[in-house]
């Protein structure tokens, strides 16, 4: 009878081995994917982050585009005719403002 009950117990030892080893392993695998969801969702922050930063540029690079198409045609208007000082410096100090308060947008 001894030698029964050593069996049982040596069998329900390797049982709670074998549970053990097996939340051990699914305690990995929690551990795993959860540090695989914190990778995914750092990833995807720092591509919004990237497609904003992308976006203000672009915004940024056509306001720019403007101010230079205006300044192109303010030079071409002197050149044909004869304008008014008063109006070109006027002009400019719009064009001023305007570059101001695109470079203030970025800071």
């Amino acid at each position: 009878m001894n030698n029964n009950t050593d069996e049982n117990n040596i069998t329900d030892i390797y049982q709670l081995q074998q549970k053990l080893d097996n939340l051990i392993k699914e305690k990995k695998e929690i551990t795993l994917r959860a540090q695989a969801n914190i990778e995914n969702i750092n990833k995807k922050y720092v591509q919004k982050i990237q497609q904003i930063q992308q976006d203000n540029l672009n915004t940024f690079k056509n306001t720019l585009t403007q101010i230079i198409k205006t300044l192109s045609k303010i030079f071409k208007i002197t050149k044909i005719s004869s304008i008014n000082q008063n109006a070109i410096i006027s002009g400019i100090k719009l064009i001023h403002k305007s570059l101001s308060n695109t470079l203030k947008k970025i800071q």
